[in-house]
């Protein structure tokens, strides 16, 4: 089937229809589909599954806690944490927009023991404006232009993007994705969009034990800093991710390696991660 699948697309180059979408092949490589290259089927929405990661530099040093939780068919949380005994964590709900691919809205909490949260951030993207506005505690909120779509957010872990791996009409083939991120800079914009980068399919490749499709990833929106990210080739989430281009400005480099996935109820869930800040 794999065999056929990269068949056809060839084909369809060859004859300018594409893979996912119609594109001319006139004069160069055509260009790479965003949200064309995407079809939702809500019965793969993994819902009631944990993915839990960890996050470091590419060599492993400085590594951090990252698990996502998909509660329902349009949220996914997240939380992250560092050191075995924290003192708070980060908890992220996302809602996405499954017409675009993207999230709409990113509310940040910080986390404390006892299971304690405060709002500090809010990110809300306005689909018919395509301008999306920034809130961050102690800092004026601005809001940006973001034309293409879907865009995902770096410091989010890419985490809606994760989940949208299993929605490609053609995984071996390519398609475009826009970048948004913090600048964490104590003056000027607190966000901006930093453009597009191309994902596209290289080849198979067993990584972490795991029969993968492996993407290479680039672009402007990296900085030109891309890398790889390994897909799992029969559930579609990410195994592992390597980028030069950190996400935070505390790291040098980003790595996201799978440790594990588990199913749960949102109660243990929320056990789950107020058991990280009593250890």
């Amino acid at each position: 089937m794999r065999a056929l699948l990269r068949a056809s697309c060839l084909a369809g180059a060859l004859f300018a229809s594409g893979c996912g979408g119609a594109f001319p092949f006139f004069g160069g490589e055509p260009e790479a589909p965003g949200i064309e290259a995407f079809e939702f089927d809500e019965s793969k929405v993994p819902v009631g599954v944990a993915y839990h990661y960890v996050k470091s530099n590419t060599d492993g040093s400085k590594p951090e806690r990252v698990s996502f939780y998909v509660a329902d068919h349009e949220t996914i949380e997240s939380f992250k944490f560092q050191g075995p005994r924290p003192q708070s964590a980060s908890h992220v709900l996302a809602t996405m927009d499954w017409t675009r691919f993207l999230a709409t809205r990113l509310e940040s909490r910080q986390m404390t023991r006892g299971g304690a949260e405060r709002e500090v951030a809010v990110v809300e993207y306005t689909p018919m404006t395509r301008t999306l506005r920034a809130e961050i505690n102690g800092f004026a909120p601005n809001t940006i232009s973001i034309e293409h779509a879907p865009f995902h957010v770096h410091s989010f872990d890419l985490g809606s993007l994760n989940l949208s791996f299993r929605y490609l009409k053609n995984p071996l083939g390519s398609f475009k994705i826009g970048i948004a991120n913090p600048t964490y800079a104590e003056t000027g914009p607190i966000f901006v969009y930093r453009g597009e980068v191309t994902v596209s399919y290289v080849g198979d490749e067993t990584r972490e034990n795991t029969p993968c499709n492996k993407y290479e990833i680039d672009g402007p929106g990296l900085k030109n800093r891309g890398g790889f990210v390994w897909v799992d080739q029969k559930d579609f989430h990410i195994v592992d991710m390597e980028l030069s281009l950190p996400n935070h400005p505390e790291w040098v480099t980003y790595k996201l390696k799978l440790l594990s996935r588990e199913t749960m109820k949102p109660d243990g869930w929320r056990a789950f991660m107020r058991a990280q800040l009593e250890k």
